[in-house]
C-alpha cells in the first residue's frame, strides 16, 4: 500500500488531479517553444508565475521575430503546431492585425510574440521580473534558468 512518502502518492483526489494538470501544462508549454524554435523565434524565454501570488496565469511565453510577417507566421504556426499535435485548441489571441505584439491564451499559458522593438519597449521580462526565467537556445534544449533578462535592454 502507498505511503504518504512515496512520490508518485496522492493524499487526495485532488492532489492527483493537479499533479495531472502539471504534467499536462508542462507539455503544452514544451510543444508551444518547439514550435516557437522551428520557426526561428528569437530570444524564446518562458517566466514560471507560479511561484507568484495570485498570478493572471502560471506561464509567460515571450519571443520576438523580425518582421510583422514573421511574428504573424510564428502565431499561426504556434497555433496549428499545438492543435496538430496535442489537439488542444487556442481559448483566445489579439494582435494579428498590426502583428507588432500578438498574444496567444492557451488554458495556463500566455504566448507574446512582438517585434524586436516593440519587446525592447514593453520589457515583460522587467514587469514580471519576480518570476522565474528560463531562456531557450534556437534548437530544441533549454539553456538557463534566472531572473536576469535575456534580451538587449534599452538604455
Amino acid at each position: 500500500m502507498p505511503d504518504g512518502n512515496d512520490p508518485g502518492f496522492c493524499e487526495t483526489e485532488i492532489d492527483c488531479m493537479n499533479e495531472k494538470i502539471k504534467t499536462e501544462t508542462e507539455i503544452l508549454l514544451d510543444t508551444i517553444v518547439s514550435a516557437l524554435q522551428e520557426k526561428q523565434g528569437k530570444d524564446i524565454v518562458n517566466i514560471d508565475l507560479s511561484v507568484l501570488d495570485n498570478p493572471i496565469c502560471n506561464w509567460f511565453v515571450i519571443c520576438h521575430g523580425d518582421s510583422a510577417p514573421q511574428v504573424q507566421a510564428l502565431a499561426s504556426w504556434v497555433e496549428e503546431y499545438v492543435e496538430r499535435t496535442l489537439d488542444i485548441k487556442l481559448w483566445r489571441k489579439q494582435g494579428l492585425e498590426n502583428s507588432q505584439w500578438v498574444i496567444l491564451i492557451y488554458d495556463d499559458i500566455v504566448v507574446h510574440i512582438f517585434q524586436k522593438e516593440f519587446r525592447n519597449f514593453y520589457k515583460l521580462e522587467d514587469l514580471w521580473a519576480d518570476g522565474k526565467l528560463t531562456q531557450y537556445l534556437d534548437t530544441f534544449e533549454s539553456v538557463k534558468t534566472s531572473s536576469s533578462i535575456p534580451y538587449e535592454r534599452s538604455k
